[in-house]
């Protein structure tokens, strides 16, 4: 019984590990009366970090999702740093208060669909053609025979199309799958189930 226990903790303290490992902090240099960043997406848990370069501005947030914790914080030569962490999906936009509205910026950020296996027996998943406009192709390689769930979800993490499902023998596939005509232009995540085994892939639907 005690050998289970000490399993199953040790099992926890891994999965644990892993989720601390994916997280990642994405930074935005504050200066020169623009903020400076390189992204457009984060996943909910990431960090948001703002950097001083010069001057005297603020970092505020100005229209973020329900339930997120709003923020105002300057930053000049004495307080040269700002990290918030990401918790709920939407839209974040924030602006220098003193330099409002020329200065500002926002981000997405997303949920994760699934936790990557690196068990899973499933290999070189990639959508061929992105952005898709009518259809979504995309190939892939099994190691194994398996069951394939592969669907299309949006940016709140629900599923809008199950784009295949069935079951495959090991060797490459190819395949093209129709979208909805009612789906809306965007971004959004085709994912590849195995399992609990899950592969994510981003595509944009023009």
């Amino acid at each position: 019984m005690k050998s289970v226990l000490r399993s199953a903790l040790l099992a926890f303290i891994l999965s644990a590990q892993v989720f601390l490992i994916k997280a990642t902090t994405y930074t935005i240099e504050t200066g020169d009366f623009q903020f400076t960043q390189n992204f457009d997406t984060v996943t909910v848990g990431d960090t948001i970090k703002w950097v001083w370069i010069n001057g005297t501005h603020t970092t505020t947030s100005n229209g973020i999702p329900a339930g997120a914790q709003p923020w105002s914080v300057e930053l000049n030569q004495f307080n040269t740093s700002f990290t918030y962490v990401v918790k709920y999906g939407g839209t974040y936009n924030y602006i220098s208060v003193p330099d409002a509205p020329l200065m500002g910026g926002s981000f997405e950020a997303v949920y994760p669909v699934g936790i990557p296996s690196v068990s899973i027996p499933a290999y070189n998943f990639s959508i061929i053609g992105n952005p898709a406009r009518s259809s979504i192709n995309f190939s892939f390689g099994l190691s194994k025979t398996s069951v394939v769930d592969i669907s299309l979800y949006n940016l709140a993490g629900i599923k809008v199309q199950q784009l295949y499902s069935g079951l495959l023998s090991d060797g490459f596939y190819q395949h093209s799958s129709t979208l909805q005509q009612s789906l809306a232009p965007g971004l959004y995540f085709v994912t590849l189930r195995i399992g609990e085994g899950v592969i994510t892939k981003r595509v944009v639907v023009q």
